[in-house]
C-alpha cells in the first residue's frame, strides 16, 4: 500500500514524467534539538520515508536526486547550498555568488527592490537548468523562504511542500479519490457563488453562520 501511495503522490499529484528532473529531500535530527522520544522515532522514519520515497519514484523517473542535510531547527529557513545547487543548477548559484546575493538570502538578509528584481533576472536567465519536480521532506518546513518562491513562480517547478510528515499520512488524506473531492469542491464552489448566508453544522456541535 505504501509503494502505491508514493506512485500517486509522483504520477497523480505531480504529474511527473519520464524525462522530468525531480529533487528529493530531507532533513535529519542534530544533537542540539531537544525532542520526545516519540518525536525521535518520528524524525527517524522520516529519513527512511524519504529514502523510500526516493527509491520508488525511480520506478517511474530515473532522474531523482535524494539529499539529506542536518536539521536547520525552524521552519522557514533556506534550505543549505547543495539543495539549492540540485534545484537551480550550477550556472545559476555561481552567478547569485558572484553578485553577491546568494549569502544574502541564504541569512534571511534584508534585499532591496533592486537585488529582488536582479536575483529574479539571474534565475529567470537560466530557468531551463532548474528542477521540474521538488519532493520537500524535510520535518521543519520550506514553504516559506526564497528558495521555494523561485523555483514556483520564477522556474514554475511542481513543489511538494510536506513538512512535519510521517507515513500514517499516505494512508488518510494522501489515499483521497481526487476526482470525487474535485466535484464535490465544484458543486460546492457552484452554490457558495450563489449563496448570501452560508449555515455550516456538524454533529459534534459546530454552528457557524457565515454572512
Amino acid at each position: 500500500m505504501l509503494n502505491r501511495a508514493i506512485r500517486e503522490l509522483y504520477i497523480t499529484n505531480l504529474g511527473v514524467k519520464k524525462d522530468e528532473k525531480v529533487i528529493v529531500f530531507t532533513d535529519s535530527l542534530v544533537p542540539q534539538e531537544d525532542v520526545s522520544d516519540s518525536d525521535r522515532r518520528r524524525r527517524e522514519g522520516l529519513l527512511s520515508l524519504a529514502l523510500k520515497v526516493a527509491e520508488t519514484g525511480r520506478e517511474i523517473n530515473q532522474n531523482i536526486t535524494f539529499i539529506t542535510y542536518p536539521s536547520l531547527m525552524s521552519h522557514g529557513m533556506e534550505p543549505p547550498r547543495e539543495i539549492w545547487l540540485a534545484a537551480f543548477g550550477d550556472r545559476t548559484i555561481r552567478e547569485l555568488e558572484d553578485r553577491g546575493f546568494f549569502k544574502k538570502m541564504i541569512h534571511k538578509e534584508a534585499l532591496s527592490e533592486q537585488d529582488t528584481q536582479m536575483i529574479n533576472s539571474v534565475v529567470e536567465s537560466n530557468k531551463h537548468d532548474a528542477i521540474d519536480v521538488v519532493i520537500a521532506l524535510s520535518n521543519f518546513s520550506t514553504s516559506h523562504t526564497r528558495f521555494r518562491d523561485l523555483l514556483t513562480n520564477i522556474c514554475k517547478s511542481r513543489y511538494a511542500s510536506m513538512p512535519l510528515f510521517d507515513e500514517s499520512m499516505f494512508y488518510g488524506p494522501m489515499q483521497v479519490d481526487w476526482k470525487a473531492l474535485k466535484q464535490r469542491t465544484n458543486n460546492l464552489a457552484a452554490s457558495l457563488d450563489n449563496a448570501e448566508k452560508v449555515l455550516i453544522t456538524a454533529p459534534n456541535g459546530t454552528d457557524l453562520t457565515i454572512g
